[in-house]
């Protein structure tokens, strides 16, 4: 169980979402990729590395003088708004609200109640496959 030593705006999860979600806006508001193609790069490779390690093992394995680098260089380019994206703003004033309202930043959902089910399947599949390879492997030590 993860500990939160001190009651902060967001505790650990919301605080961790809300920063990729900052620069996912301002890639889009620049012209240089879409909300999909954000989507379907973290799906693709960040995303899996979080069922078994957090951003903080995988500087472990990178090399913290490896991240120490990007990190520098990175780090100036990044976006350090304050307030949420007019993109998004944008949309909740059009009452596009996500699945929940049919339409969101990745398209139209004809079928909420259908998108909902269907993330939730793959939600708890992906977390059943995760828990039988820790399984496995936990036997095999």
């Amino acid at each position: 169980m993860a500990v939160l030593n001190e009651v902060i705006p967001g505790f650990i999860i919301n605080r961790f979402t809300a920063a990729p979600s900052r620069e996912a806006c301002s890639m889009v508001e620049a012209g240089y990729v879409s909300f999909e193609d954000v989507d379907k790069a973290i799906v693709a490779t960040y995303g899996p590395r979080f069922t078994f390690e957090g951003p903080c093992r995988l500087g472990d394995f990178v090399g913290l003088d490896v991240c120490a680098y990007v990190f520098n260089n990175l780090f100036p380019t990044l976006s350090n708004a304050s307030s949420v994206s007019p993109l998004i703003l944008k949309d909740v004033q059009k009452g596009k609200l996500g699945v929940k309202s049919g339409e969101g930043l990745c398209g139209s959902y004809a079928d909420p109640a259908a998108a909902y089910q269907d993330r939730d399947t793959r939600l708890i599949r992906t977390i059943k496959a995760i828990r039988d390879i820790d399984a496995s492997e936990q036997g095999a030590n």
